[in-house]
């Protein structure tokens, strides 16, 4: 399963690429860039730097911000100029969006259906030829679902009907929900900034880490 991180900071994605573990990408939503206090006039400048950090195997997942049938239209026409080989356009599973896809069906842009917050949805977005569908998790814990089965539930479909659509699983909060996730044989899994260093910063794993230097400082220290 590939990892993609949720994250509009320029920062962390080259510290992630010096890690290696970047095997995804990026994705990006409305709410990040809110947080970083970007107007919409500037975000296609944000795009093409984050693209510039991204190897050529690397995918970025950039959702619209417009929710009128046209102008979702115009915005993924719009971002599918930016690279249409490794830029997929997220667009929402609501009334509207389901609309747009059926317009761009005739173009060459990637398309990932996201906020699918059941098995059904998940349905839906084979049925209108989206490339990838992003199913939310932690989103759908606090409704009061259990993610896991939905998506497991929409798996099981999605191969009795031999779907090759990408399912992503949107907004882990865990490192337990990324391990169980990857053994459903799902395409990808995003995590938070936060999520994403709360698991390199482990706490077992530096406590080992710690405990390891202590003997190899001992060694290191013999003389012959």
């Amino acid at each position: 399963m590939r990892l993609f991180v949720d994250t509009g900071n320029l920062k962390i994605i080259e510290s992630l690429q010096e890690l290696g573990i970047l095997s995804g990408g990026i994705t990006i939503n409305p709410k990040i860039l809110q947080k970083i206090g970007l107007p919409y006039s500037k975000s296609f400048n944000l795009y093409k730097d984050i693209l510039n950090l991204l190897n050529k195997n690397q995918e970025f997942m950039i959702q619209v911000l417009n929710d009128g049938v046209n102008e979702i239209i115009e915005e993924a026409k719009k971002i599918k100029e930016l690279d249409n080989d490794r830029v997929y356009v997220k667009i929402p599973l609501t009334r509207n969006g389901l609309i747009a896809r059926q317009y761009l069906l005739k173009t060459r842009i990637k398309v990932t259906m996201t906020m699918a917050v059941s098995a059904a949805h998940m349905l839906f977005a084979d049925y209108i030829h989206a490339d990838c569908v992003a199913a939310w998790v932690n989103r759908v814990r606090l409704m009061g679902r259990n993610p896991i089965k939905e998506i497991n539930n929409g798996v099981q479909a999605l191969k009795e009907k031999g779907s090759s659509i990408k399912v992503l699983g949107a907004s882990l909060s865990s490192i337990e929900d990324f391990g169980i996730l990857a053994s459903l044989g799902i395409y990808g899994g995003t995590l938070s900034e936060k999520s994403i260093f709360e698991i390199i910063n482990d706490k077992i794993l530096l406590e080992n880490e710690a405990l390891f230097k202590e003997d190899s400082d001992i060694v290191l220290s013999r003389t012959d």
